[in-house]
């Protein structure tokens, strides 16, 4: 009999991570259906894809797992719960403060990207016993792991930056970016963060009146990523899926530059910073390879099935002796309330599948 699997989406960012998994699960013969928790990501559901409305669908649906990239995921779902992640360590931490920090709280496992991300959980793991952690590579790139190197007619530069007040280079780069953009020595793909203001947006969608640029929006940045030759940046984790193409990444201060990185600090340093990581320096690219094998190091387009093979020993009783997850009564109680479901119903229970 098939098993049936759901995806949690609350942002659009989660279709080219859960996609690929999507794409291992109907191999294996299995079903896969989405639940929105935000409406206007439904847009970019395929039509072949399956959507659950409610949650009175969901547990009529009762699915054997549900994945999520977020760092919560509601208890009440049927099923375990699988972390995917939706994207890296952008920000400086400290043992202390894992990035997705929360997320052990309430998943069974925990598919890791690479040796960064892995020993992080495998330490809070160790104390608590209360999830696996597994290290699989990131799913997002299982695509990008096949993707054909571009050719472009003349340099395209790609320019990315977080929706963070405290870290996005939108405001002080705009004149700079306008400035080389008339120059039209470069052609340009512009796209942000789905949290991006609204204004922001705006502005840089403007540039779009020279025939040079190219503003991108939608659920996926897998043409952004494969065309261009070059990042533009601040500090965000989709820095780390560039560099993953071996492609090099200025950025506009960087919360953890580093010599995989050329990081300026003056809006009047850009074009010398994009003219020198367009010759791809010797020494630039081999910090990117060490950067990426800390990272994420699988590039055979595997780690969809390897994702699916440890929730298949997971179900199956193979990954044994968990300790009981924290309450997290609050967390608990509010997404309860959202949703009207029973709000005791559960709440001190520590439920798997």
């Amino acid at each position: 009999m098939s098993c049936k699997y759901l995806f949690l989406v609350s942002e659009r960012y989660a279709f080219p991570v859960m996609r690929p998994i999507q794409e291992e699960i109907i191999k294996r013969g299995d079903r896969v259906a989405w639940f929105f928790d935000r409406e206007d990501c439904a847009q970019y559901l395929l039509d072949n894809e399956e959507r659950l409305e409610d949650l009175a669908a969901v547990l009529a649906y009762d699915p054997i797992t549900v994945f999520g990239v977020s760092d919560f995921i509601y208890d009440f779902f049927p099923g375990t719960k699988v972390m995917l992640f939706h994207g890296f360590n952008a920000k400086p931490r400290s043992d202390k403060n894992v990035h997705f920090r929360h997320a052990w709280h309430c998943y069974d496992l925990l598919c890791t990207q690479g040796p960064d991300t892995t020993a992080g959980f495998t330490k809070i793991q160790e104390k608590y016993e209360s999830f696996e952690v597994v290290e699989t590579g990131w799913p997002s790139f299982d695509m990008l792991s096949k993707a054909v190197p571009q050719k472009n007619s003349r340099p395209k530069i790609l320019y990315a930056s977080t929706f963070s007040p405290s870290m996005t280079s939108t405001n002080k780069l705009f004149d700079e970016i306008k400035r080389l953009v008339m120059l039209d020595t470069w052609d340009w793909i512009i796209t942000f963060h789905p949290l991006m203001a609204s204004e922001v947006v705006e502005k840089y969608r403007t540039l779009t009146m020279y025939d040079n640029v190219e503003f991108l929006e939608g659920d996926n940045n897998f043409v952004a990523l494969t065309t261009a030759d070059v990042m533009l940046c601040d500090t965000s984790s989709i820095i780390v899926e560039f560099l993953y193409l071996d492609k090099p990444v200025v950025t506009f201060k960087n919360r953890i530059p580093g010599p995989h990185l050329i990081d300026i600090e003056r809006p009047d340093s850009l074009q010398s910073a994009l003219a020198e990581a367009l010759t791809r320096p010797k020494d630039l690219m081999t910090e990117i390879t060490k950067f990426i094998n800390h990272h994420n190091p699988y590039r055979d387009g595997e780690s969809s099935k390897r994702v699916m093979d440890a929730v298949e020993r997971l179900n199956s009783g193979q990954i044994q002796n968990l300790k009981p997850q924290p309450l997290n009564i609050l967390r608990k109680m509010k997404s309860r309330f959202r949703f009207g479901y029973p709000l005791l119903n559960g709440l001190f229970r520590n439920r798997r599948g």
